[in-house]
């Protein structure tokens, strides 16, 4: 995330004045890798604000669209009006790129656009204290990072061979083996694998019960069928 520190109220709202304006600082702003993905020529300054109703005294904001070297992206430029830095603005800027992305695929579009936040600091602390950068505000940075940043595990149980299921504990191979066969056809595959599952486990037989029923509704529900 970037961020502005010298008299950000007159150069906000210079750029919110012309788009010409707007052109020429983030030429001048913006990273070189970034600029050199972005085309400013089709900066176009977009109606809609981002901005909570119940914040519009503490921030303003103005969102650009522009063309990149794939599809649209975007540019949020948030002027922060409280006198304090706000610890967690990373979190609220976040959250307002997710809003940006999600109206963009709202709009019929199949990919998530590039959303560049800006904040232009307005405290009385000379610089803002305070990182940028989410991970950091996680207790543990590097697992924070790992776990929202990068590939999250995906748990498809009916692509699973059996033996990759077996390990599990009884109950929780009891109902993965209902996610397995839920979407299926074949009662007498279900059977089976439930039996060779309460050949390895010893079940009080209330719970027994109670897993069965489940087992069987839940198989029922999946295949339509009332017969089974």
């Amino acid at each position: 995330m970037i961020q502005l520190v010298p008299e950000p109220i007159s150069l906000f709202n210079f750029i919110a004045a012309d788009i010409d304006d707007a052109r020429h600082f983030l030429d001048s702003f913006l990273p070189a890798p970034i600029r050199r993905c972005c085309d400013l020529n089709t900066l176009s300054l977009q109606a809609s604000h981002i901005i909570d109703d119940t914040l519009c005294g503490q921030l303003a904001d103005l969102l650009y669209s522009l063309n990149t070297v794939r599809g649209t992206g975007y540019i949020h430029c948030v002027q922060d009006l409280q006198s304090r830095p706000e610890k967690m603005m990373p979190l609220r800027m976040y959250r307002y790129s997710l809003t940006i992305m999600q109206r963009h695929i709202e709009q019929g579009n199949n990919k998530f656009p590039v959303v560049l936040p800006l904040l232009f600091y307005h405290g009385q602390t000379p610089a803002n204290p305070y990182s940028t950068r989410l991970p950091d505000f996680f207790a543990h940075p590097g697992l924070g990072e790992a776990a929202y940043m990068e590939v999250y595990p995906l748990v498809d149980i009916r692509a699973m061979p059996i033996h990759e299921v077996a390990p599990l504990s009884r109950r929780d191979e009891l109902f993965a083996l209902l996610d397995k066969h839920a979407q299926g056809h074949d009662p007498q595959a279900l059977d089976d694998d439930i039996n060779r599952v309460l050949a390895q486990w010893s079940l009080p037989p209330a719970q027994f019960r109670k897993i069965i029923y489940n087992l069987v509704d839940l198989f029922r529900a999946g295949n339509g069928r009332q017969n089974f």
